[in-house]
């Protein structure tokens, strides 16, 4: 996107600003609100490509996979020019030749110049739930990868993300939106048709709901070999989850299938579990009931 591309050219193409940025950063102590406010951006950057890389890989489509590569190319090019990671580098190299002056004097630098910033957001987050650990409640600690599910089934592979919607949620009422992206890839050797869906959803409170449809979006699409079909939707949830609370459900499910010349032969394909998560700050001001 654009965003993306005016980012990067401002932190890796243009060679005057980066090599500005890095050696204020490591060099001077005059404007550290600034610096920090670079690096923020850095690896804003960074994270923005790793997720636009995701997106176009679910998408299926061979070139947009292309794409997806150079996104992840110039992310981790991006985060060959954070300071502490170059620092960091350097002290390997510096260790390898037993220089131990050099490693000392590296280690004081790195720690002058601090860890990247969402390395030190991580420390924040533990620190601040140790620190209530002696309060009414805990903030639920989760693996962001488990809101994903890749699961192959007789060569149909079906990969599904969820993610929250808080503009459509409400939390006071116990109401919490959730979309789901689909991706069913055929890596098989014939057409198959999608003729029905089940999705399992289990809430935190242990409520278990079953949700079957015949096809998909009010269809029956038939995917062909090495083609893929993708759609999204929502999973609404009623529940209020305990405080500091994230993952408050989750879902899995299975589709009908048929293939064969006359679509003689039915099969099920399976869809792995997935986790429905709540954002930390969502998550600390949920109404327990």
């Amino acid at each position: 996107s654009y965003c993306y591309c005016y980012q990067f050219h401002r932190f890796l193409i243009n060679p005057i600003n980066n090599k500005s940025l890095q050696n204020n950063i490591l060099y001077s102590s005059k404007d550290n609100s600034n610096n920090l406010v670079e690096r923020k951006e850095l690896w804003k950057t960074i994270s923005s490509l790793e997720k636009e890389a995701v997106e176009l890989l679910l998408s299926g489509d061979d070139n947009k996979k292309l794409e997806a590569y150079k996104a992840l190319s110039n992310s981790v090019m991006l985060k060959n020019t954070d300071p502490f990671l170059k620092l960091a580098l350097a002290y390997s190299e510096a260790l390898k030749s037993n220089n131990n002056d050099e490693c000392e004097r590296l280690l004081k630098e790195m720690n002058s110049v601090g860890l990247p910033p969402h390395l030190s957001n991580l420390i924040q987050q533990k620190e601040k739930s140790t620190s209530l650990a002696g309060s009414e409640f805990l903030i639920e600690e989760v693996d962001p990868g488990t809101t994903f599910s890749d699961t192959i089934t007789e060569k149909i592979r079906v990969k599904v993300n969820s993610f929250f919607d808080n503009e459509k949620s409400d939390p006071l009422n116990g109401k919490y939106m959730f979309w789901y992206k689909v991706a069913i890839y055929n890596e098989g050797p014939e057409p198959v048709q999608i003729v029905a869906r089940m999705w399992e959803i289990e809430k935190c409170r242990g409520e278990k709901e079953i949700v079957r449809g015949s096809g998909i979006m009010s269809t029956q699409p038939i995917i062909p070999p090495g083609d893929v079909f993708t759609y999204q939707s929502v999973c609404p949830l009623k529940v209020f989850p305990p405080k500091g609370k994230r993952i408050i459900g989750n879902m899995s499910g299975a589709y009908t299938m048929c293939k064969g010349n006359m679509g003689q032969h039915n099969f099920t394909v399976k869809v792995g579990k997935f986790n429905l998560i709540l954002p930390e700050s969502v998550a600390t001001a949920t109404v327990s009931k």
